[in-house]
């Protein structure tokens, strides 16, 4: 979700401009580069990166006021958390150049970034695909929050068409008791899978609010919460995880490609 200008706001209410050094998709994470700030205001925190934190420890979210955000307890040890597909939200056909779209549903992905029924598809981030099921196919390996770019024909006419995948939310909110569950918890994060490693907590927290520390009562960092997966279940990357991949970019920033969301054409 990092757009446009990017700040950062300190517990003394100083905000001050910051640049993204590197993007990595994998974790959904990103390392930034606070301008202007003071050293005084940067306290180092402590990671705690030693065994996994037994399940049942309690756990704080902390914010920048003197109130912690949430308060919850470790329920699910680190683990891969499965794909979850993106979706764009198209019914597909066959047309002689490539596959057709015949159906676009409303206020989904597909729908936001202006397809339409009779586009026919010619590229999918540039390269050629000409048949139904290989389009189906690599849509699938996509994931929700992801950035497609899609080369259509419509007429006579090509356009690039820029499409942020989304999730059948709707389909799983009617049709399963889960789903519904889900949503009566409040808006989940719009990508809750594919981390290589992740430990769920029960802490309730809102999309916005993922992206910071998650410490022990000690005030060990244990982890970075990355996102609100259920009604009673976020995820945060484990401390063993980020700090190596800190120490993996610091001096030595590679500006990796991650959500980006080009301009629209």
């Amino acid at each position: 979700e990092l757009k446009g200008e990017i700040h950062c706001r300190f517990s003394n209410g100083e905000v001050f401009p910051a640049q993204v050094l590197v993007r990595n998709a994998a974790h959904d994470l990103a390392l930034l580069h606070v301008e202007g700030a003071e050293a005084h205001l940067c306290i180092p925190i402590a990671w705690k990166n030693e065994e996994p934190t037994p399940v049942g420890s309690w756990l704080v979210t902390p914010g920048i006021e003197n109130q912690p955000l949430s308060v919850g307890i470790v329920s699910v040890r680190p683990r891969a958390i499965p794909h979850e597909r993106g979706f764009l939200g198209v019914r597909l056909g066959q047309a002689n150049r490539g596959p057709k779209i015949e159906t676009v549903f409303p206020e989904t992905a597909g729908d936001v970034a202006g397809l339409q029924s009779g586009d026919v598809v010619l590229q999918l981030d540039g390269r050629p695909v000409t048949r139904r099921a290989e389009l189906m196919e690599r849509l699938a390996a996509t994931m929700p929050a992801q950035t497609i770019r899609l080369l259509i024909l419509r007429g006579e006419n090509k356009r690039e068409v820029v499409a942020r995948m989304g999730r059948p939310d709707g389909i799983d909110a009617l049709e399963t008791r889960f789903g519904i569950m889900n949503e009566m918890g409040g808006e989940l994060s719009l990508r809750r899978g594919d981390f290589p490693s992740a430990f769920a907590h029960d802490t309730v927290l809102a999309p916005e609010q993922c992206g910071g520390p998650v410490v022990d009562i000690d005030g060990m960092v244990v982890g970075i919460n990355i996102a609100r997966a259920g009604r009673t279940c976020s995820y945060a990357l484990p401390a063993t995880v980020v700090e190596r991949l800190v120490e993996q970019w610091k001096g030595k920033p590679e500006h990796q490609v991650f959500f980006e969301t080009p301009e629209a054409p």
